[in-house]
């Protein structure tokens, strides 16, 4: 009897955690969503008016790349919009969920297992795999394809994970808030302060009347004012989760 390797014997029940994973999934078309809110995306930030309005906002910020906060001022504009949380998948987050590369991939996954037990089977039977005419090394062989093969499929089970911690109206928002802090706070050349960025904020969420940010600018000046608190704490947070998933 040859021993096939520990990796494949572990093999069924994680292609079979997966096939469960995303059958659970429940987002049909989602790719085609996803294209359609993305090619709007770059219509808008590329469009003439808004591309001036994203340049003048960088320029007052200090800002010395212009995307993050392109896509915020994007986000902000499209704030009463519930198609653009689609985004906060990436594309290739949005092509695995999709219901038509689901079907496909469950197959393969199912095929990937098929392969393993008849591996498992030639492998416990040296009569069958004298009549057939295989060789030892052939199975090592099939082992080492099916292994490859398989835990390429499995590296796909990151791409199953949400890229939220849970359901909002405004994730695409907030994802782009988070992403713009983390751009001004790693900016070293010339660095924005805390401060500058808390005013900067504000301001320009205020400008597009969101999380009631139009309401703080007369109490701008003083911590207890509710909005900036609120603003801090989310820039502290985003900066955190951006060091510890370095």
């Amino acid at each position: 009897m040859i021993n096939t390797s520990k990796k494949m014997i572990e093999l069924p029940q994680q292609l079979d955690d997966l096939i469960e994973e995303i059958s659970n999934i429940e987002y049909d078309g989602i790719h085609h969503q996803w294209t359609k809110a993305d090619d709007w995306l770059r219509q808008i930030i590329n469009n003439e008016d808004v591309a001036k309005i994203i340049e003048e906002q960088r320029k007052i910020i200090g800002l010395n790349d212009k995307w993050k906060l392109a896509y915020f001022i994007f986000a902000l504009w499209m704030k009463d919009e519930p198609w653009i949380n689609v985004l906060v998948f990436s594309e290739k987050q949005a092509q695995v969920w999709d219901n038509d590369f689901k079907e496909i991939f469950k197959k393969k996954l199912l095929r990937s297992k098929e392969d393993i037990q008849v591996i498992r089977t030639l492998a416990n039977n040296p009569y069958m795999m004298e009549g057939l005419g295989v060789t030892k090394e052939r199975i090592e062989s099939m082992v080492e394809e099916v292994e490859q093969e398989a835990e390429a499929d499995l590296d796909l089970a990151s791409l199953y994970e949400k890229p939220y911690k849970q359901k909002r109206d405004d994730m695409y928002i907030r994802q782009c808030e988070n992403n713009l802090w983390v751009d001004m706070t790693m900016q070293l050349k010339p660095s924005i302060s805390e401060t500058k960025q808390l005013d900067f904020m504000t301001k320009l969420m205020g400008e597009f009347k969101y999380d009631n940010m139009h309401n703080a600018r007369k109490y701008f000046k003083y911590d207890k004012c509710p909005q900036r608190v609120r603003l801090k704490k989310r820039r502290q947070r985003a900066w955190k989760e951006y060091r510890s998933s370095q």
